[in-house]
């Protein structure tokens, strides 16, 4: 009985991950501060919680961007933190307009109450 030799199987290219954006990188470490410290959980625990798989809740962790946003929402939502993100995803053209009559209103209540200039007028 010959015996075959057996080609070399071809190398798997490792699937190209996308780059981990820094913000991700901090919710998912925020994500991980409060399983430990708020809830006291693993990840077992935790993901039973958030009702996703381990290896989901650790990509979260991760910051993996493959991620669903629903998942976040829960993660969020756990977290207690959902409402301060929703407000903060307004338009940024209305968080600006809105910035801006603030700080115009500011500045022209704060030059009411300013005392007059005092020294050498320059007429």
């Amino acid at each position: 009985m010959t015996r075959r030799s057996r080609s070399p199987r071809p190398q798997q290219q490792p699937r190209e991950q996308a780059a981990i954006d820094p913000r991700l990188k901090t919710l998912g470490a925020h994500l991980r501060a409060t399983r430990k410290e708020v809830f006291r959980e693993g990840h077992i625990a935790f993901s039973r919680r958030m009702g996703v798989a381990v290896a989901t809740l650790r990509k979260m962790e991760r910051g993996n961007p493959n991620v669903r946003i629903g998942l976040w929402i829960k993660a969020l939502t756990l977290m207690q933190v959902d409402d301060a993100v929703f407000e903060a995803s307004r338009p940024a053209l209305l968080l600006r307009t809105s910035y801006s009559e603030q700080a115009d209103r500011a500045f022209e209540a704060s030059v009411r109450n300013q005392p007059p200039p005092s020294g050498p007028s320059a007429d």
